[in-house]
């Protein structure tokens, strides 16, 4: 269960806010400043299809990041805090996570940290900080970013 959630969360991780770390460098488009981010995909726990999603608003200045959001994994969310550094280089928008915290919102998220996680916090489970995360854009105008991480899964911002 634990490697099913970490899985989850570091494709998570590795999609939807990397596109929201890569929002400094861009030689042609100016991508600092603050993005409203979402990703759904969907996930199997126990032979059941649960839906995944992400919401999260992530500021770039400079190489820094900080993102905050909410997670959803069926009926469980959290709150998260993520902060970062972000990069971006022709079509790929990269960085390292330095710290990831994440709280649970409801009794289903701290159900779910006790039985799937063996009793750590989401973003314990998914230990995605000091790593690299990489996307690739798909798309971008000057309020507009889509990109794909490795799993293929598309991550959308809009520029607030």
């Amino acid at each position: 269960m634990v490697k099913w959630c970490s899985r989850m969360l570091g494709l998570f991780v590795w999609g939807l806010l990397l596109v929201l770390l890569g929002c400094s460098g861009a030689p042609s488009a100016t991508l600092d400043g603050t993005w409203s981010c979402s990703a759904d995909w969907s996930g199997v726990q126990n032979g059941v299809s649960v839906a995944i999603s992400a919401v999260q608003e992530s500021t770039c200045l400079d190489g820094d990041l900080t993102t905050v959001g909410a997670i959803s994994i069926g009926k469980a969310t959290w709150s998260e805090r993520k902060m970062g550094t972000c990069f971006a280089s022709g079509d790929e928008l990269y960085g390292t996570w330095t710290s990831v915290e994440t709280t649970p919102n409801n009794p289903a998220a701290v159900a779910f940290e006790e039985s799937t996680l063996e009793g750590k916090a989401l973003a314990e489970a998914a230990s995605v900080e000091d790593e690299e995360y990489r996307v690739k854009v798909i798309s971008r105008t000057d309020t507009q970013l889509e990109a794909r991480n490795k799993e293929g899964r598309v991550i959308s911002c809009t520029r607030l």
